[in-house]
């Protein structure tokens, strides 16, 4: 029986793909569900890379998704595994409970990933509120609650739990296409949406871009933007002296990995790319030096334990940390 996977970003993607070339999977389909062209852009880049064969690529609002996933997999009825690509997220979860399979693997999705073992899965429904899905699933009788037992692939540190098997992601296949490098005397500098998602000032994100520059004596810095990143905040970094955009083709791993030349900084603030960037670069020997700025991140959308919970895990990765003036 086949493997079905589900993802829907760039990283999802890559983690997906690795599983693939880790465990030597051949008989698979997956589904990439986007709501952007950046997304599909970035994933069909990563694609010239990995060379996944890919079902079905749907875009579209959340209740289009449902109806074609829906049918997806009242015809497919079972398989032999299912890879969710976003543990949170309940399109992924929601076509997981259609489809009968002997077993569920959960992939990264980035520095979240450690809270699932916290996750209280007994307790949780994955769809409480939204009418339209609520009705899906008492419709066509799918369960709506969390696996209670599955996989995790994973980058991360993470130890087996009574209901949660670790598999451990080497990032082997990305590491094998690392080719020696020059190296530039230039910054490359992590962006976040912080400042769309109201947990930070504007201009005090702006400043703390300034201050990076100053910070770090490079010949030039280039500033990597989250595809979350609004165009009007970027023109205004761009204003800045000394500082190129970089147009986001792919995720930040693999534009390393495909460029002529490494920098010799990269800064960041709570991105996984950090971590992931350390692990691929970093793991025979030391090529770039890696750190994480801490930001004054307001308590909007996330608790002020939660955000101190994910600087510190950054730095048990073996990131620098580093406070601006």
């Amino acid at each position: 029986m086949k493997t079905i996977g589900i993802i829907s970003s760039p990283l999802q993607f890559t983690n997906f793909a690795e599983y693939v070339y880790q465990k030597k999977l051949d008989n698979y389909n997956l589904i990439v569900l986007y709501y952007s062209k950046l997304e599909i852009t970035q994933i069909n880049k990563l694609n010239s890379i990995y060379n996944i064969k890919i079902y079905k690529k749907v875009r579209g609002f959340p209740v289009l998704q449902y109806i074609w996933l829906l049918s997806f997999g009242l015809k497919i009825k079972s398989c032999d595994k299912i890879l969710i690509g976003n543990f949170f997220s309940d399109t992924h979860l929601y076509l997981s409970n259609i489809i009968k399979k002997n077993e569920t693997v959960v992939i990264d999705d980035g520095i979240i990933t450690h809270s699932i073992p916290d996750y209280n899965l007994t307790e949780k429904r994955i769809v409480k509120r939204n009418i339209f899905k609520s009705i899906i699933f008492k419709l066509f009788r799918i369960n709506n609650s969390y696996p209670k037992k599955f996989s995790l692939f994973t980058i991360f540190n993470i130890d087996n739990q009574k209901n949660i098997q670790i598999e451990k992601n080497n990032l082997s296949y990305i590491k094998s296409k690392l080719q020696s490098k020059k190296q530039k005397k230039s910054a490359l500098v992590i962006g976040q949406p912080f400042v769309e998602l109201n947990m930070i000032d504007e201009n005090e994100y702006i400043n703390a871009i300034k201050k990076i520059i100053s910070n770090f004596s490079a010949s030039a810095v280039m500033y990597y933007p989250s595809r979350k990143e609004k165009e009007e905040k970027l023109s205004l970094i761009k204003q800045l002296n000394s500082i190129e955009i970089i147009q986001p083709e792919t995720n930040i791993e693999t534009y390393l990995i495909k460029s002529n030349s490494l920098p010799k900084d990269v800064i960041g603030f709570t991105s996984s790319a950090l971590i992931t960037i350390n692990k691929i670069l970093n793991s025979k020997e030391k090529l770039i030096d890696i750190y994480s700025c801490r930001l004054p991140l307001n308590q909007s959308r996330l608790s002020q334990d939660l955000i101190d919970k994910m600087y510190n895990r950054i730095i048990s990765y073996g990131v620098r940390n580093i406070t601006l003036p």
